[in-house]
C-alpha cells in the first residue's frame, strides 16, 4: 500500500498545483469616485471544477513599500467559486450593489484591508499560507511603477490565464491617474465586475444563486430589475421612481452670500459637497452679482428630501471658526440645507457668518477716540483723539547684531489702549526735515496696564530680549535712525529718540557720550514722568541734565520693567564701582585712579614726607656709610 501511495504522490502534487493555478486575480480596482462606489478585487476560476475557498484560502496586502504584509489585511475567504465563475471581494457591499445593482459582492471584508487599496499596494492570494497568485513586488511602493493602479484599475491580460506567485508586468493592463493606460477611471462605466477578457467561454456556467431569476439555467446569474424584468437594467432613481431620471423630485434652491464685509476681487463660487453625509461634490458654480451690491446668488437643481452640505469659495474656503452654529464637516465650513418639496430661496448670509451682514454704518471705529461710535462698521476718518497720555519711551537698545529694542512705559494709573498709538521713523535721517519717511510704521496693539511696559524688538534678538518682547519689528535703529511715539490719526508726536533732520552720522550724543544712540543701551531716568518731543533737551549734555542713563553695549538688565533706580559712582558711571578713597579722591572702577595713592609714607594725605635711598620714611640718607652702603660699617 505504501509503495502505491509513494508511486502516485508526484502525480497528486502535479494535479494539486494545477488546481491551485485555476484561481487567480483578474481585476483590482481603485475608482476615482471610490468614496461612493467602493473598491473591489475580482477572482476568477479558470478550471472546470468548483473550488471551496474556505478550505485554506486567504488574501493579503503589502501596504505601500512595506516588506511585510499588513497584518490586518490577512483575511480568510469563505465562499465557493464555480468553474468559469467569479468571486468578488469588496470593501463595502452596500456601495458595490448601489454602483452595480445587478451584481452582489461575494465577501465584504471592510475598509483598510485587502480590497481597499489606493492603487500603490502589492496583493496576493494564498493557499495554506503559500502564495498562489501575486500582483506587484513586496517592498516596492507601486507609485510610478508598472503595478500602480491609483484612481483606476489593473485588469489581467487575456493571455495571462495561469496564477503566478511571481509578478509579471506584461500580464496586466493598468489604467491610473499618472497617465497609464486610459488614465483615471470612474465607476461604474470604467469597470466590469464579474467579467474578464480572458474568461474561458468553453466552460459551461450554471447559475446556482437561489435569489436569481434564472437559477439552474446556463450562464451567469441574472436578477430582476426594479421593473421585474429578469436581467433588466432599470434602476430606481433618487426620487424612488423605477427607471426614472430624478426629475420627479427636483426642486430649485437659490444660494446667496453677502461679500460686503469680506470684499471680493474674483469669482465667488458655490458647490454642494455632501449628500446625506456622504461626500459627493458637485462642480463649482460661479455666482452672480448682476446689480453690483456684492450679494452673490446661484440657483441649483437638487433632489427633494435630502440634506446637502455646501461651500462658498472666493479663491479660498470660508474659515469654520465662526460657523459653529450653522456648519460642520471635517473643516467646520460645510453649511447644510435639507431640501423640501418645493423651490427654496435660502436667506442671504454674510461671508464666514451664520447670519446676514449687519447694516453698514460709517463713523469713528477707534475705541479711544473722543467720538468713538460703537455702532460704526466702517471707519470714515472722522476720529478725534484725546490728548496724549503719560506714555513714553522708557528704554532703547542698539546692541550687537540684531539685539535691538524699544520699550514703552505707561505712566498713568489706569490701562491704556495702544491701538491709538504708532511708531513713526526715518532711516539715516529724514528725506524732508520734520517729516517722517515712514509715518505710522509700526502699529501698536493691545492694552497696556498701568505701570507696565510694551517692548518692540527685532525678531532675531537675543533670548533675554525675546522673553520680554510684545511685538517684533525688523527695521529698528542702527543708531542714526530717528523713532517717534506718535498718535494714530492726528500724527501728534508724544516722545522721540533722535531728530527729524539730516543723518547725524553714526548716532546722536546722549548725556555727553558721543554716538550714545549707537552700540549703547539708554534707560530713562526715574524722575522722568512723560515724553519729551525736544530731543536736544531729552538727550542733554551731561549725566546731570540728560533724561537718559547711558549704559555699555548689550546691557539688558532692565528690559521688561520700569522705572529703575540707578546710582552713579564718583566717576559718573551708572551703578559703577568707583568710590572716594581716604584722601577724598575718586578711585577704582573706571576712574583711572589707584585708591589712597595720594598718601605719603607717613600716611598723611598729600604729605611731603618721602622715603630716602635707604627706605627710611623721612630719612635724609644718614644711614649711608662712607662707602655709600646703606647701614654699612664704613670699612673698605
Amino acid at each position: 500500500m505504501s509503495n502505491r501511495l509513494f508511486k502516485h504522490f508526484p502525480m497528486f502534487i502535479l494535479i494539486f498545483n494545477f488546481l491551485m493555478a485555476d484561481v487567480f486575480m483578474t481585476e483590482l480596482t481603485d475608482p476615482q469616485n471610490s468614496s461612493t462606489s467602493g473598491r473591489y478585487v475580482e477572482l476568477y476560476n479558470n478550471g472546470d471544477s468548483s473550488v471551496d475557498l474556505s478550505s485554506g484560502w486567504t488574501v493579503q496586502r503589502w501596504t505601500n513599500g512595506n516588506a511585510d504584509p499588513t497584518a490586518s489585511s490577512i483575511v480568510a475567504l469563505t465562499g465557493t467559486i464555480s468553474a468559469g465563475g467569479f468571486y468578488i471581494i469588496c470593501n463595502d457591499a452596500d456601495k458595490f450593489t448601489a454602483t452595480w445593482p445587478n451584481l452582489t459582492c461575494d465577501q465584504d471584508i471592510g475598509t483598510g484591508g485587502f480590497a481597499d487599496s489606493n492603487g500603490d499596494d502589492n496583493m496576493a492570494i494564498l493557499f495554506n499560507d503559500a502564495i498562489i497568485d501575486m500582483f506587484g513586488v513586496p517592498g516596492e511602493d507601486g507609485s510610478g511603477t508598472g503595478h500602480e493602479f491609483e484612481d483606476g484599475r489593473a485588469e489581467r491580460a487575456s493571455n495571462n490565464t495561469t496564477a503566478s506567485a511571481t509578478w509579471d508586468a506584461s500580464g496586466w493592463n493598468v489604467d491610473n491617474d499618472s497617465g497609464g493606460g486610459d488614465g483615471n477611471q470612474y465607476a461604474p462605466e470604467g469597470f466590469d465586475p464579474a467579467s474578464w477578457i480572458g474568461a474561458n467561454t468553453d466552460v459551461v456556467v450554471t447559475c446556482d444563486d437561489l435569489s436569481a431569476c434564472n437559477t439552474g439555467a446556463e450562464g451567469s446569474c441574472l436578477y430582476d430589475d426594479c421593473a421585474g424584468v429578469c436581467g433588466g437594467d432599470a434602476t430606481v432613481d433618487d426620487c424612488g421612481v423605477c427607471d426614472g431620471d430624478d426629475s420627479s423630485c427636483v426642486i430649485n434652491v437659490t444660494f446667496s452670500v453677502d461679500m460686503n464685509y469680506e470684499g471680493a476681487s474674483g469669482d465667488i463660487k458655490v458647490r454642494t459637497s455632501t449628500i446625506d453625509g456622504n461626500y459627493s461634490p458637485s462642480d463649482w458654480f460661479v455666482m452672480d452679482d448682476s446689480d453690483g451690491d456684492l450679494v452673490y446668488t446661484y440657483t441649483m437643481s437638487l433632489i427633494s428630501g435630502k440634506t446637502y452640505g455646501y461651500n462658498f469659495n472666493d479663491g479660498g474656503y470660508e474659515s469654520g471658526s465662526d460657523l459653529g452654529d450653522c456648519a460642520g464637516g471635517n473643516y467646520g465650513n460645510d453649511r447644510f440645507v435639507t431640501t423640501g418639496d418645493s423651490d427654496m430661496v435660502l436667506d442671504t448670509v454674510c461671508w464666514e457668518s451664520c447670519d446676514a451682514c449687519p447694516v453698514q454704518i460709517s463713523g469713528c471705529t477707534y475705541p479711544n477716540a473722543h467720538n468713538y461710535n460703537a455702532d460704526a462698521t466702517i471707519d470714515d476718518g472722522s476720529c478725534v483723539f484725546p490728548p496724549p497720555r503719560n506714555l513714553f519711551f522708557s528704554e532703547y537698545a542698539e546692541g550687537s547684531s540684531n539685539n535691538k529694542y524699544l520699550e514703552i512705559y505707561n505712566g498713568e494709573n489706569y490701562p491704556l489702549d495702544l491701538s491709538g498709538y504708532t511708531l513713526s521713523s526715518c532711516s539715516n535721517g529724514c528725506n524732508v526735515e520734520d517729516e517722517w519717511d515712514y509715518a505710522d510704521n509700526v502699529m501698536l496693539s493691545g492694552t497696556l496696564d498701568a505701570g507696565d511696559v510694551y517692548v518692540v524688538c527685532h525678531g532675531s534678538a537675543d533670548d533675554v530680549i525675546q522673553a520680554e518682547c510684545d511685538q517684533t519689528f525688523t527695521y529698528l535703529s542702527n543708531g542714526d535712525d530717528v523713532f517717534g511715539l506718535t498718535q494714530l490719526g492726528s500724527g501728534q508726536l508724544i516722545d522721540v529718540i533722535g531728530t527729524t533732520g539730516d543723518d547725524p552720522g553714526s548716532g546722536w550724543e546722549v548725556a555727553g557720550v558721543s554716538n550714545g544712540t549707537q552700540n549703547h543701551t539708554l534707560l530713562r531716568k526715574l524722575e522722568v514722568e512723560s515724553g519729551n518731543t525736544d530731543w536736544s533737551e531729552s538727550a542733554g549734555t551731561n549725566t546731570d541734565d540728560s533724561e537718559w542713563v547711558v549704559f555699555a553695549n548689550n546691557t539688558w538688565d532692565y528690559v521688561g520693567s520700569h522705572p529703575h533706580t540707578v546710582v552713579f559712582d564718583c566717576a559718573g558711571d551708572p551703578n559703577g564701582s568707583a568710590s572716594i578713597d581716604d584722601c577724598g579722591v575718586c578711585s577704582g572702577g573706571n576712574s583711572g585712579h589707584v585708591a589712597n595713592s595720594d598718601k605719603d609714607c607717613t600716611g598723611e594725605c598729600f604729605g611731603s614726607t618721602v622715603v630716602d635711598d635707604c627706605g627710611v620714611c623721612g630719612g635724609n640718607n644718614e644711614d649711608i656709610d662712607e662707602c655709600g652702603v646703606c647701614f654699612g660699617d664704613g670699612v673698605d
